[in-house]
């Protein structure tokens, strides 16, 4: 049995530093008086190192919390003293030149983000290093690439905070104080990817492609450079289910490979450790290189490089200092990385197999054979699952169940994998005919890789989701997790492989019951718009679990956070009103990873990105779709009535914008209760349902296109006679909606009005005849 290990100071000391930083940054301290105080605890500790005194070890802690706390608020300060910050407030279009850093995204439109090298204020051009978002509103064609320089013109502000999502805090604490907005005319590349490593990333890209099928290719790329752009969103969504996605992220799990292939590789020529320990640092430098020097790839080459060191200088203290040096070398360098997700996940899969592995496999010894390897590999995975498990639930709000019997089957495979894809993508630049019967190998092993996940991710209860657990009840798990792992060193506790399985079952079947009393569906029928910034979201949630989603915005991180804290993975209807932007984007998402039981579209004629990926993913996920036309009557689990009002066969047309005019318009029933949903309709379409024998009275009404001036006629408004108005709005909409001739024409009706910018979400909950109203944030309409 093994004794109990003194916790590294290393250790305390980065956990005092990190304690720091996350107090800084919701209290916000002077700088000044954080170093007054830093300046004393210094003082203090080298008055401790000449002459000892009582309590005196808590001095270095002390001293690394404020320094934690001063390095967050010297980063806070730097960011928003940003030249791009100044000219946002100003309100000044400014035309910038940068690197375009990471890859881009298609989310809002087409975003990218920018290290901003040259900024011009309208006098002169200024020098800066900071980092913006860039938000195209839609592709135009640009292949915008890591690495590459780019001039934009266009207009920066400061990130406004949608609904509860507080965008603003996300950007800060990625480094991002502003957004750029801009148009494709106003992107133009300066100069080709000036690095010999992003064009070299390009080139295996291209010979990967050219020498395997679109699937396996996309996977390859994904696992050996990181790059997820190629990879199918269906065997993506499998990975995730399975609990295998970190093969995936290029991290600390890849360079620990390469450096296995790189120890394997000189120990066939019978060189010497010396030496192989240098080709092993070597090839890991080269790695960092080859995949852009990702944070995660930097954190695993910095905790392998001191492990290096300790073994040269024979010192053997063991990894948990090395973890610990890795963390405080890039937490003092950017002290918001501590918000960064994959950056938790590593270190805290990292630590739980530290800390947690070598208790569980300490009986578990039969050298050589099957099931030792079996059992150490099915450790590994308890003990990274067992640090990870709160985390994932708190960022993606589900967890893999089937995670444990997916790892020791997927993650073998991963490293012959990326051997293979190595030496073929540069055997590939000598000569295809070389290369081919590597990559044919490499794909049998890709193939078998896919099958793996899928078979896994299509078992009943793989995946559950549910809602964020509160920061203190992670803390609460990993206190109970530090006390039970204490209790087991004291006690001398030994578990065997049949016991920890049976543990496993039990915590499984607790998993499960919590899933199944969160999703009992409520008791009485819930509507709720959601806040999702610019755009429309309504979700509808009968009395017998029955979900209808109207629309999604138009950021897919949103709507997702939205409904996995509501423990929602299956849509019975989803609907889009029209496939404009802040309808349709988020919508992708849905259809991408959610269940869709249907999809009820208006098939208007569109050329979006978002549109057309829409469309074809419902096509290749074979899911249910259907066209709404007027006179159509849906029947949602019980007495739940949805009605389609809009459009008929013969679309509206030679309108200002014939898309709004011809959004679906539904009106839900339940009981007595009703709620009319009118999508982005103008003053047409509403003269044209004024005009049909269709009763449009109703208890709620989702006003038109965001309370814009051009809907919610006054004959209209009176028509439908709400007692109860919603709009749906984002904060600082640049259009200006709500219009206030609007707001003045929903009071001389009588209605009472909510704001999804104001009020955040907005839930009705009926048992058909009265319902009561829910915000989440109380404030007055001013």
């Amino acid at each position: 049995m093994r004794r109990i290990e003194k916790i590294p100071p290393l250790f305390l000391l980065t956990l005092a530093y990190i304690f720091g930083v996350i107090l800084a940054d919701f209290l916000r301290p002077p700088i000044l008086l954080l170093a007054v105080a830093l300046f004393i605890s210094l003082l203090a500790l080298i008055a401790h190192l000449g002459c000892s005194f009582k309590h005196g070890r808590l001095v270095p802690i002390l001293s690394f919390f404020l320094l934690g706390m001063l390095f967050l608020s010297l980063a806070a300060s730097s960011l928003e003293g940003g030249i791009l910050v100044e000219l946002a407030k100003k309100g000044t279009k400014t035309s910038i030149r940068g690197v375009v850093a990471g890859e881009p995204r298609q989310e809002t439109g087409l975003s990218f983000d920018l290290r901003v090298k040259e900024a011009w204020d309208g006098r002169c051009t200024l020098r800066t290093s900071e980092m913006t978002r860039v938000i195209l509103q839609r592709s135009g064609g640009l292949n915008i690439r890591p690495g590459q320089q780019v001039e934009v013109k266009g207009m920066p502000v400061l990130p406004s905070n949608e609904g509860a999502f507080d965008y603003r805090r996300l950007l800060f604490r990625r480094g991002i104080a502003t957004i750029f907005f801009s148009q494709p005319s106003d992107v133009n590349g300066i100069g080709a990817t000036p690095s010999v490593w992003a064009g070299l990333r390009e080139r295996i890209k291209t010979k990967v492609g050219s020498l395997l099928p679109a699937d396996q290719a996309g996977l390859l790329v994904g696992i050996l450079l990181g790059d997820r752009s190629g990879i199918h969103p269906d065997i993506e969504g499998d990975f995730r289910r399975a609990g295998v996605a970190h093969v995936l992220a290029v991290s600390g799990l890849h360079v620990g490979m390469i450096v296995s292939i790189a120890f394997l590789f000189m120990r066939f020529l019978k060189a010497r450790l010396s030496f192989q320990y240098l080709a092993a640092a070597g090839a890991v430098i080269l790695y960092v290189f080859l995949v852009g020097g990702r944070p995660s790839v930097l954190r695993a080459s910095i905790m392998i490089s001191l492990g290096f060191l300790g073994w040269l200088l024979a010192r053997g203290r063991g990894l948990l200092p090395a973890v610990s040096t890795a963390a405080l070398i890039l937490l003092l360098y950017n002290p918001f990385l501590i918000y960064n997700v994959a950056f938790q996940l590593s270190f805290a899969a990292v630590l739980s197999i530290i800390l947690i592995f070598p208790f569980l496999k300490e009986r578990e010894s039969r050298p050589n054979s099957l099931y030792d390897w079996f059992s150490t590999i099915f450790f590994i995975s308890l003990a990274a699952q067992m640090g990870v498990a709160p985390i994932l639930a708190y960022h993606f709000n589900e967890l893999s169940l089937v995670a444990l019997a997916a790892n020791p089957l997927v993650v073998p495979l991963v490293a012959p994998i990326l051997a293979l894809g190595v030496l073929g993508s540069f055997l590939g630049f000598a000569s295809s005919f070389l290369a081919h019967p590597i990559f044919k190998l490499n794909g049998l092993l890709l193939f078998l890789v896919i099958k793996v996940a899928g078979f896994f991710s299509s078992l009943p209860g793989a995946c559950v989701s549910f809602g964020s657990p509160s920061l203190l009840m992670v803390g609460c798990y990993y206190l109970m997790l530090a006390g039970g792992l204490f209790f087991w060193k004291r006690r001398r506790i030994s578990l065997n492989l049949g016991s920890v399985l049976v543990v496993v079952l039990l915590l499984l079947v607790v998993t499960l019951w919590w899933q199944v009393v969160r999703s009992t569906p409520p008791r009485d029928f819930t509507i709720t718009f959601l806040g999702v910034g610019q755009g429309d979201a309504t979700l509808i949630q009968a009395a017998t679990g029955e979900i209808v989603l109207v629309d999604g915005g138009e950021s897919a991180t949103i709507l997702r956070q939205k409904l996995s804290r509501r423990g929602i993975g299956k849509i019975d209807l989803l609907v889009l009103s029209h496939p404009h932007a802040d309808h349709v984007g988020g919508l992708v998402w849905a259809v991408q990873n959610l269940k869709i039981g249907m999809v009820l579209d208006g098939g208007q004629a569109h050329t979006s990105d978002f549109y057309r990926q829409f469309l074809m993913t419902i096509d290749r996920r074979g899911i249910p779709y259907r066209l709404a036309r007027r006179g159509e009557e849906f029947v949602v689990g019980e007495n739940l009535k949805v009605i389609v009002l809009h459009p008929t066969e013969d679309f509206i047309a030679g309108t200002k914008s014939d898309l709004n005019n011809n959004s679906i318009v539904l009106k839900v029933v339940y009981g007595k209760f009703s709620l009319l949903l009118p999508g982005d309709v103008e003053a047409e379409a509403e003269t044209a349902l004024l005009g049909r024998e269709e009763d449009i009275d109703s208890t709620v009404l989702k006003v038109p296109h965001h309370g814009s001036a051009s809907g919610g006629s006054a004959e209209f408004l009176r028509g439908v006679s709400p007692r109860v108005a919603v709009i749906s709005v984002g904060e600082d909409n640049p259009f200006g909606h709500p219009a206030s001739s609007t707001l003045r024409k929903l009071r001389s009706i009588g209605a009472d009005v909510y704001r999804t910018d104001r009020h955040g979400d907005v839930t009705i909950t009926t048992d058909g005849g009265g319902f009561t109203i829910e915000v989440e944030h109380r404030q007055e309409l001013k």
